[in-house]
C-alpha cells in the first residue's frame, strides 16, 4: 500500500487527472435527474439542443484538461494513443472498424424501406434504458445530436481509453486498467439507467480491447463516432416513418 501511494504521488499531474475524471462522473450522476426533470417540463421544439450543447462543452473541457495534464506529466500525444502503429493488431482492428462501417451503412439502408427492420430497431431502443435525454426528435435536434456524437467519439476515447487506461496501467496490469476504465465509461452513462448501463458493457469492452490490442486511439474514435451517428440516424429514420408504420400496423390488425 505504501509503495502504491508513493507511485501515485510521484505522478501528481496524472493523479489530478484521475481525480478530475472521478469528480466529473460524480457531478454527472448527481445532476442527470435534474436535467431529466427540466426536459419533462419543456414544451418548446428542439428542447434537447441546450442539453447537447452543454454536453459538448463539458466533454471538450474534460478532454482538454486531461490532455494538458498529460503534457504536464512530460508525455506526448503519441503515448496517449495518437499514433499510427504498423503492428498487425492495429491493422486487424482498423479492418474490423471498416467492416462495422459497412454493417451500419447496410442496416441504415435497409431501414429506409423495411417497416419490419424499423420495428425491430424500435424494440431494441425501447429496451436500451432511459435515453430520453439524448434521443433526437426534430431535424435540429438530430443535427445537434450528430455534432455531439463526433464530440463524444473523440473526447470520451481520449479520456476513458487514452488517458485512463494508460495512466492506470502505470500502477496495475494493463488489462486490469482496461476493465477499470471500461467500468468508469459505463458509469459516465448512468443517465441511461441500470438497463442502459448493462447494455453498454459489450461495446465498452470492445473499445477497451481495440485500444489495448492496436495501441492507437484512431480506430476507437472512428468506431465510437460511427456507432453514435449510426444509432442517431436510425432513431431519426424510425421517427420519420412513425406515422406510416403505425398505419401499416392498423391495416394488418
Amino acid at each position: 500500500m505504501t509503495e502504491l501511494f508513493t507511485q501515485l504521488i510521484s505522478e501528481p499531474a496524472l493523479l489530478a487527472g484521475l481525480i478530475i475524471i472521478l469528480a466529473f462522473l460524480l457531478h454527472g450522476a448527481m445532476t442527470h435527474r435534474k436535467y431529466k426533470e427540466w426536459l419533462d417540463r419543456q414544451t418548446r421544439p428542439d428542447k434537447r439542443v441546450p442539453l447537447y450543447n452543454k454536453t459538448m462543452i463539458q466533454l471538450w473541457g474534460l478532454a482538454a484538461v486531461t490532455v494538458i495534464l498529460w503534457f504536464v506529466s512530460g508525455r506526448s500525444l503519441e503515448t496517449l494513443g495518437f499514433q499510427n502503429s504498423a503492428s498487425i493488431g492495429f491493422w486487424v482492428i482498423t479492418g474490423l472498424t471498416a467492416f462495422a462501417a459497412l454493417y451500419f451503412a447496410w442496416n441504415l439502408l435497409v431501414m429506409q424501406t423495411s417497416p419490419k427492420a424499423r420495428q425491430g430497431f424500435q424494440k431494441q431502443i425501447s429496451q436500451a434504458g432511459d435515453i430520453d435525454l439524448v434521443k433526437p426528435e426534430t431535424p435540429r435536434e438530430l443535427r445537434s445530436f450528430l455534432l455531439t456524437s463526433v464530440t463524444a467519439g473523440i473526447t470520451e476515447e481520449v479520456v476513458f481509453r487514452g488517458f485512463l487506461i494508460t495512466t492506470l496501467a502505470l500502477w496495475m496490469p494493463i488489462w486490469f486498467a482496461g476493465v477499470a476504465a471500461a467500468s468508469l465509461f459505463i458509469l459516465a452513462h448512468a443517465y441511461q439507467g441500470l438497463r442502459g448501463m448493462l447494455q453498454l458493457i459489450p461495446i465498452s469492452l470492445i473499445f477497451t480491447v481495440m485500444f489495448i490490442v492496436s495501441g492507437s486511439l484512431w480506430p476507437c474514435i472512428a468506431l465510437h463516432i460511427l456507432v453514435d451517428i449510426g444509432y442517431g440516424l436510425m432513431m431519426a429514420t424510425v421517427q420519420r416513418h412513425a406515422e406510416d408504420d403505425a398505419a401499416l400496423d392498423m391495416q394488418a390488425a
